[in-house]
């Protein structure tokens, strides 16, 4: 069973009978940083997951950022057993939200997207959605996003899709849909950024016992 990302990295790496080392001298990836992804050391970040599936596509396998992540679609086999109508609708569709993730940034400057990487959101959004919106000045307005599902940008990097519940003084809860997952509670000054989320996309992908 593949589980995880790290059994999925694991997998795709064989598939290649390449060993560590020479996978990522051949496709220029810092060293040891396969092992850390294999092991659950680092994580499979959706920059990372593109540039490994473009390296097993040129190894002649099937491949997707989103299985990789999420273990979303179909498993990687030889390009030559993959039917080329499904792969070149799929590879279209996903330009296609690529695209107007990017055009969407272009016309607003000021906008945050990202994907969604977890089901903390469902029912509203799936692991692998691309979401986006403008961001807005929290500070001076902090009651305009109260009630709505947002993108949060906090200090080192970190990104969450939650929904804005106001606490007391200084404080926000950024609650998750699903009751899986905990709220998270964080001081306003420490938020970067935020938006409302006005735009989304959902990437296709076949289901994985559809070959």
């Amino acid at each position: 069973m593949l589980d995880s990302y790290t059994d999925r990295v694991r997998f795709v790496r064989s598939l290649t009978k390449l060993s560590r080392e020479a996978f990522e001298e051949k496709y220029t990836i810092n060293r040891n940083t396969l092992k850390a992804w294999e092991l659950g050391i680092n994580t499979l970040t959706e920059k990372s997951a593109k540039a490994l599936s473009n390296a097993i596509n040129e190894e002649g396998f099937s491949c997707s950022p989103q299985w990789l992540i999420f273990g979303q679609g179909s498993e990687p086999k030889p390009l030559r057993e993959v039917d080329d109508k499904v792969l070149v609708d799929e590879i279209n569709h996903q330009s296609n939200v690529i695209y107007e993730a990017d055009y969407f940034k272009k016309n607003n400057p000021n906008s945050i997207i990202c994907m969604i990487t977890d089901k903390s959101m469902v029912p509203e959004f799936k692991a692998g959605d691309y979401v986006g919106g403008i961001n807005i000045d929290f500070v001076n307005t902090p009651n305009q996003l109260i009630g709505s599902s947002c993108i949060v940008s906090l200090g080192d990097s970190i990104i969450l899709v939650r929904k804005l519940i106001l606490a007391k003084n200084e404080y926000i809860v950024l609650c998750p849909l699903n009751t899986q997952y905990e709220a998270d509670i964080v001081r306003k000054k420490d938020i970067i950024a935020i938006a409302n989320i006005i735009w989304c996309r959902t990437i296709f992908t076949r289901p994985a016992n559809e070959s």
